[in-house]
């Protein structure tokens, strides 16, 4: 029971390694949405991704409604990266903290215009004296503002992800342009992104959302560490099969790096494609993703049940060739009219052993279902680590 959205979240995910025989990565978060009736989300998350492990609490009041002008928040906490050059290997750890704010003006014909300020230090408190400092762990300041325009309304429907509740989408478009500056105790260079997002729902034909950037930092008159993203979202009307209803999920993610400088290569989301695993250097990806959703009839002591399966397509580019990852999933969604929590769901993925890399088993369980579309949000600005 969540009508005025105060809802306590608990999410978890962990990943095992059927090589070792042991827990690689995991998350698990603890989220207090609408804090004090201030809009406002508290969150407290620690998790690990390759050789990274981040612990940190934030407060963050991101752009809901036209009507509610301020926004803002800050974020406290510790990150360690552990790194190896031959046979030594070392940890670093630092402090990371920051805060931003932006203000709402609500312009003709229902767009909005929203500036934002934020400002992050990150503090070495510890090193590896035996290998030399990495330029993405040295301290450093970084300062961003982004100039958004956007237009924006919600479209309400039910049987998306979850039973029993209304779901809420945006629709609508924006445009988004941030600048910003990474100083260092040896040099300072500027950054410049710029994102456009798009998202329509037809009744006969389901959603589709669009987003994609561009950024770069710029040391010299020359650009360096250029990213390009791209992300497409579907999801179909509702469909049915007897009793059982259900609805068909599409997306593709695409990322890529070029003119690297001081960026390390990115890891792949949700799959052992990294420096760590295979010490090869990823530069760009993309990933198809498919998913089906099946709202089944049953009501059980209150329990109603929803049933999905996937299959996630990574294509990776690497200095020697591409690669291609398959990964499988599956999970089960549940819900109780008469008891006061969220959906709770449960999924498994698999990822086969494959190019010398081994099998991979991952589970995740959570209260906190992943939005099924990101772009239309205003949040804070940040700089790519």
């Amino acid at each position: 029971n969540n009508l005025d959205g105060r809802a306590l979240e608990l999410g978890g995910r962990m990943d095992y390694s059927a090589e070792s025989a042991q827990l690689s990565d995991y998350r698990f978060t603890l989220r207090k949405s609408n804090l004090m009736g201030r809009y406002g989300d508290l969150t407290a998350e620690a998790f690990r991704t390759g050789s990274r492990k981040e612990q940190y609490v934030s407060f963050d009041r991101s752009f809901l409604t036209e009507d509610l002008v301020h926004l803002g928040g800050g974020k406290i906490g510790l990150v360690q990266d552990v790194l190896s050059a031959g046979d030594v290997t070392g940890s670093w750890q630092r402090l990371q903290a920051g805060g931003w704010y932006g203000h709402v003006f609500n312009l003709k014909a229902e767009w909005s215009l929203i500036p934002v300020l934020a400002v992050d230090r990150y503090t070495l408190l510890h090193e590896a004296k035996a290998i030399a400092l990495p330029f993405s762990l040295k301290d450093r300041l970084t300062v961003a503002g982004t100039v958004n325009m956007i237009r924006r309304e919600f479209i309400r429907t039910a049987l998306v992800t979850r039973f029993g509740v209304s779901e809420y989408f945006p629709v609508g478009e924006s445009v988004q342009i941030t600048a910003g500056r990474q100083i260092t105790d040896e040099f300072g260079r500027n950054y410049f992104a710029a994102t456009g997002s798009f998202a329509r729902f037809l009744n006969d034909a389901g959603f589709i959302g669009v987003t994609g950037s561009y950024a770069a930092f710029f040391r010299t008159s020359s650009a360096e560490d250029i990213s390009l993203n791209g992300t497409l979202d579907y999801f179909s009307p509702l469909l049915k099969w007897g009793r059982v209803r259900f609805r068909q999920f599409a997306s593709i993610r695409y990322r890529s790096l070029m003119e690297q400088r001081f960026l390390s290569s990115f890891p792949v989301d949700n799959v052992r494609m990294n420096a760590r695993s295979t010490q090869e250097q990823v530069s760009q990806y993309t990933i198809y993703s498919l998913e089906t959703i099946w709202h089944m009839p049953w009501f059980v002591y209150g329990f109603r049940f929803a049933f999905f399966n996937g299959f996630e397509a990574y294509d990776v580019r690497l200095a020697n060739g591409r690669k291609l990852f398959p990964v499988f999933s599956t999970g089960v969604r549940l819900r109780n009219e008469y008891l006061v929590y969220s959906t709770l769901s449960l999924q498994v993925k698999w990822q086969p052993e494959k190019y010398g890399l081994s099998e991979m088993i991952s589970l995740k369980f959570t209260s906190a279902l992943p939005a099924v579309f990101n772009g239309l949000g205003i949040g804070k600005p940040t700089l790519p680590d």
